[in-house]
């Protein structure tokens, strides 16, 4: 499976926030990755609960290189 890019990925359909394994299946990123950089700080995220992560629609554009289109 490929991650989608700039070119095929509808950025207006993806919600204001996103779950970690929602961020692996647009980016390819694995899970372990995604969980360390937001423990680096690499990823912004609020966590909600003990396993309850939110990562804003936002920081997914800027993994994929789309920080400058309009959120």
């Amino acid at each position: 499976m490929t991650s989608p890019t700039k070119n095929t990925l509808d950025h207006r359909r993806i919600s204001p926030v996103v779950t970690p394994e929602e961020f692996v299946s647009l980016t390819g990123l694995s899970l372990s990755t995604v969980y360390r950089w937001i423990k680096k700080g690499e990823i912004k995220a609020t966590k909600l609960g003990p396993k309850l992560w939110r990562i804003p629609k936002s920081e997914l554009l800027r993994a994929l290189g789309m920080e400058d289109v309009p959120a």
